[in-house]
């Protein structure tokens, strides 16, 4: 239901993009690539694909490189707001997460793997438009002028043959075609090495992260400046720079209330609130840093339905009042009050749960024919409000303010309650994506439907049919 609801307000941000003079300063955001379609029109507005690479060791083969306890955590979660629909939409075929808890061998993040998925797997399929993400967490290591991440499978005994040295992982982004690259670390964690007494990464130096900063077209978010180290939050069962990221990719850093949360304000909202709890709890020892190039600070990492469905609302309300008249080509007071309130009660939804009745897509759809000159005026009269008044009518709140036309007769609707959680799963209700278990499917039209259920790191998935009844719930408890 949200995937289509969400395509409609793409349509619409780029309908009021072209054609309001009043939205200049809408499409200044919007450039950085919010919301934007395929048949655009133009090169400016060109949005191509998104690829991550994220990559979580918490325990070394070897075991003298002491291990981490949320590293794992980190990349999973990172993962899950990635792939969201509605957040990251990043398609989950191009996102690769390599983490050290996975029995699949060409997931584990070994040296091997993880040049592979840079040097191939990217390196083939990254175009000029599209946008990467790279995530690492696990230790970092300095042996004199010799910086290095260390992979799963890195021999302390050697570091130079099994560790991998950041001047060739620097190559190796540099080598992707993407003019968009985001590098997060997360490198710097204490007491790595039990033998040598050195600490893989105890506290690194500036230069470690230098490197990194001097490639072409990047912007880089360093855990913690040179000779810092970071911290783990065991209340919160990950790192407190990762904690914070996940926050800010959340919404919480949408400082603007846009509809994209970008990489400067990832920045601001992470330094800032990092910085402060190391300030309270470590003596001020963990201060993020960065770097980008002009312009790219505007990269958007996530995306904010329902800020953008805000922001939309607003221009389709002005475009509906317009219409307000007498004649056959104008809408009544009431029919543009109904409308609005259709409106609002998705942006409250949207608000609240991300949830939307299948009725309120359907009523969106007919107002955005409407607007944007599809359907004329007698089209919508005919076919776009008996949906507006069947949307209001679905929502008790709204029973009092309908007046006394004739009823629509309703749809039914009842729900699916998948209470997967070991292992979660991937929902899917007749091929469209609707979240994570556990989660409760609320106002499914009655009738049967395909329940899709996916585990990705497992590749284990089921597909049942199941009979939603009026007014009912269904509990999906076991695979």
């Amino acid at each position: 239901m949200v995937g289509k609801i969400r395509l409609i307000i793409s349509l619409l941000v780029m309908f009021f993009l072209y054609t309001s003079i009043n939205m200049a300063q809408m499409a200044k955001r919007l450039q950085i690539e919010a919301f934007t379609t395929d048949d655009a029109g133009s090169e400016q507005f060109k949005q191509g694909n998104r690829w991550a690479l994220i990559i979580g060791v918490n325990k070394y083969e070897d075991s003298e490189i002491n291990s981490l306890r949320y590293a794992v955590n980190d990349a999973k979660a990172l993962y899950e707001v990635l792939v969201h629909p509605d957040k990251g939409r990043f398609e989950p075929e191009r996102v690769r997460l390599l983490t050290s808890d996975t029995t699949d061998k060409r997931l584990r993040p070994t040296k091997g793997n993880i040049l592979q998925a840079l040097n191939e797997w990217l390196a083939r399929n990254v175009k000029k438009e599209d946008t990467v993400l790279i995530f690492f967490s696990g230790h970092g290591y300095v042996d004199e002028d010799r910086k290095y991440l260390l992979p799963i499978d890195t021999d302390i005994f050697y570091v130079p043959a099994y560790a991998i040295d950041n001047q060739e992982f620097i190559e190796g982004i540099d080598r992707l075609k993407a003019e968009k690259i985001i590098t997060l670390l997360d490198s710097c964690h204490s007491g790595g090495v039990s033998r040598t007494g050195k600490g893989v990464g105890d506290v690194l130096p500036d230069d470690f992260y230098n490197e990194f900063e001097k490639a072409k077209g990047r912007v880089t978010l360093a855990s913690c400046s040179g000779n810092e180290q970071s911290f783990e939050w065991p209340e919160k069962e990950h790192g407190v720079f990762t904690y914070y990221l996940l926050e800010a990719l959340n919404g919480a850093a949408n400082k603007q209330r846009d509809q994209a949360v970008t990489f400067d304000e990832v920045v601001e909202y992470v330094q800032e609130n990092v910085s402060d709890w190391a300030e309270k709890y470590k003596n001020g020892k963990q201060n993020p840093r960065w770097h980008m190039e002009s312009g790219f600070g505007k990269i958007a990492l996530t995306y904010d339905l329902a800020t953008g469905f805000a922001i939309v609302s607003e221009k389709i309300k002005e475009k509906l009042y317009s219409y307000l008249g007498t004649g056959p080509d104008k809408l009544s007071l009431k029919e543009v009050a109904d409308a609005e309130k259709v409106l609002d009660n998705i942006a409250a939804r949207l608000k609240k749960d991300g949830q939307v009745y299948q009725i309120d897509e359907r009523a969106l759809g007919a107002i955005a024919g409407l607007i944007k000159g599809e359907d004329s005026v007698a089209q919508y009269k005919k076919y776009g409000n008996p949906l507006v008044q069947q949307a209001l009518s679905s929502n008790p709140s709204m029973q009092a303010n309908l007046s006394p036309n004739p009823p629509v007769q309703p749809v039914q609707f009842g729900q699916i309650k998948v209470l997967l959680r070991q292992p979660w799963a991937k929902i899917y209700l007749d091929g469209e994506y609707m979240g994570e278990s556990p989660k409760i499917l609320k106002n499914v039209k009655a009738g049967e439907h395909q329940l899709t259920l996916k585990h990705p790191p497992s590749s284990k998935e089921i597909t049942k049919t199941v009979q939603v009844i009026p007014n009912e719930t269904i509990s999906i408890k076991t695979w």
